[in-house]
């Protein structure tokens, strides 16, 4: 994928002319000259806003231009398989398009727009292109001087790098994680230990509360028992005793029965005789009763009679004084006998209990003591659960830390750079020939510069400003050649007012090289200056001119 159009409006001193350029298939040196303030150093400044909506030197309030506001930047690629994508940027009113094969694709949001750029057309963030592809001696930050982290990131991005980076903060943050996890796991077994503990002791004095009462109602119902039983056996005893005074009574009525039943007879006998004499006849002899003999017999049986009735009612009375008193006998033995069986009836559940109590375990068979243990088996689960779980999450944590220990800066990168940093200084020794640079200059694995000149180490501050111009170039021209072996589809580079301090001869040897660096890598290199330059060596030469408060660029 390539840019091959480019135009702006409205950026910086640049009004509301549409500044156009076009890129060709060949490669091509472009000489950006003018004076201080013109409006050179916009024309990368335009491009920047272009492809990532902000400046590296500028802050956003400060890009458009202060009169016609309203900046535009409209930037064009062509990618391998013949589309077309453009995208178009606004600012003071913002907005952001992308458009394929002419047609606006739904990307509403700017940082959507962003992302396509980087991940998808260019696929390198705005800190590596501002520090590689767009350099203005303004914002000029020298590779040597950066910190070893911006190093390493600028480096992590021509390389690829950056995955291993995005795999280590995975497995930091995993790390983390698990580490966040497994002290809420160590915080939550602490605590159900301490209730597991706590559930303990609790059975513990339950099962002594229970032991003390069980022994308690033992007492008590052994004390209950022998109570009961003595009232038993005095019902008993007063039951029993009933029955010989009931066989004494039921002898008594028998014998009553007997007297009345003997009278009866007795009555019944004189009648019959009686009867006889009714007749008037004397039963023995038949004769009549005219002599005083046998009327003294009659009367003799009818005062017998009469003698033996008057008994009967005596008798009667008698059989029901004994009845009486042989009901109240039987009920009064009815009675006890009651009084017997209930007492029994009470003594069974309570010998019962006593039983069970003297048999059972009630520590284990209570309710409260079920409850206790179900909580304490409940927790024992957990706890068990809970361990396991720990015991995983520590194994992913160490295999998590293994990871991160193999991803750090320090593991797999550390011997990765070991064979990146050797090429990369491979390339600065022979770019430092070609431009005659009298130190030896390398990099060491954390990416600090070491300068050495007549075998003795010297700091880059001892160098030259020229000298520390040309080192960097050095160092510029090596890490584009490596983006390039990543990112070849970036076919610009921008370097504006990069040449001051070199002496005329360096700045021919540069040139040379940057023309050699722009046919070697099919690139439009941009180059911007306002000291004289050697023309000879540019394709296009560019003249920005400020007029009527505005810039313009034409083509010389």
């Amino acid at each position: 994928m390539k840019i091959t159009q480019f135009s702006f409006k409205n950026i910086c001193s640049y009004g509301n002319k549409l500044q156009t350029f076009k890129f060709s298939e060949d490669p091509q040196l472009v000489l950006v000259q003018g004076k201080n303030g013109s409006g050179k150093s916009s024309i990368s400044d335009a491009l920047t806003v272009a492809l990532y909506g902000k400046s590296s030197i500028r802050k956003t309030k400060e890009i458009p231009n202060r009169i016609n506001k309203n900046a535009y930047t409209h930037v064009e690629f062509l990618t391998g398989s013949g589309d077309t994508i453009e995208i178009e940027r606004g600012l003071e009113p913002n907005f952001s398009k992308l458009l394929i094969n002419g047609t606006e694709h739904n990307l509403p949001d700017k940082r959507r727009v962003d992302d396509f750029i980087e991940e998808e057309l260019t696929k390198i963030p705005f800190n590596v292109f501002s520090n590689t592809i767009s350099l203005s001696v303004n914002d000029f930050k020298s590779f040597v001087k950066l910190s070893p982290h911006d190093k390493r990131q600028i480096i992590d991005k021509i390389f690829g790098l950056d995955i291993v980076n995005d795999m280590s903060r995975i497995s930091k943050e995993e790390v983390r994680e698990l580490k966040t996890q497994i002290q809420a796991l160590d915080s939550t077994i602490i605590n159900n230990e301490a209730l597991l503990e706590n559930s303990k002791d609790q059975l513990t004095n339950l099962k002594q509360d229970l032991s003390s009462a069980k022994e308690t109602r033992i007492a008590e119902l052994t004390v209950e028992i022998s109570e009961l039983t003595n009232v038993k056996d005095a019902h008993k005893l007063e039951y029993t005793g009933f029955a010989s005074q009931i066989q004494s009574l039921e002898k008594a009525v028998s014998e009553a029965r007997d007297q009345k039943s003997t009278i009866q007879f007795n009555i019944a006998e004189i009648q019959k005789k009686l009867d006889l004499y009714s007749k008037n006849k004397c039963p023995h002899c038949l004769s009549d009763l005219t002599d005083a003999a046998h009327l003294s017999i009659k009367d003799k049986l009818s005062n017998k009679k009469d003698e033996q009735s008057d008994l009967l009612p005596a008798a009667g009375l008698k059989i029901q004084e004994a009845m009486q008193i042989l009901e109240e006998a039987k009920a009064a033995q009815s009675s006890a006998r009651d009084r017997y069986y209930q007492i029994d009836g009470l003594l069974a559940p309570l010998k019962r209990e006593l039983s069970e109590l003297s048999t059972t375990d009630v520590t284990t068979q209570e309710s409260g003591t079920e409850y206790i243990n179900g909580v304490i088996q409940t927790i024992q689960n957990e706890l068990t659960d809970l361990t396991s779980k720990r015991a995983g999450l520590q194994n992913q944590l160490s295999i998590s830390q293994e990871m991160e220990d193999i991803l750090s800066d320090n593991g797999m990168k550390r011997l990765l750079m070991s064979q990146i940093i050797p090429m990369l200084n491979k390339k600065i020794l022979k770019t430092s020939k070609l431009l005659e640079f009298k130190f030896a200059f390398e990099f060491d694995l954390e990416f600090n510069p070491i300068i050495t000149h007549l075998g003795m180490q010297i700091s880059p501050d001892s160098l030259s400003a020229g000298e520390q111009k040309k080192m960097n170039l050095i160092v510029l021209l090596c890490i584009l050649e490596l983006l390039k072996l990543k990112h070849h589809k970036v076919n610009l580079l921008f370097l504006d007012e990069v040449f001051s301090s070199l002496d005329v001869e360096s700045i021919y040897r540069v040139v040379d090289l940057l023309k050699t660096f722009a046919k070697k890598y099919n690139m439009t290199v941009f180059v911007i200056s306002h000291d004289p330059l050697p023309e000879e060596f540019f394709d296009t030469k560019l003249m920005v001119e400020n007029t009527d408060h505005f810039s313009d660029i034409k083509t010389l």
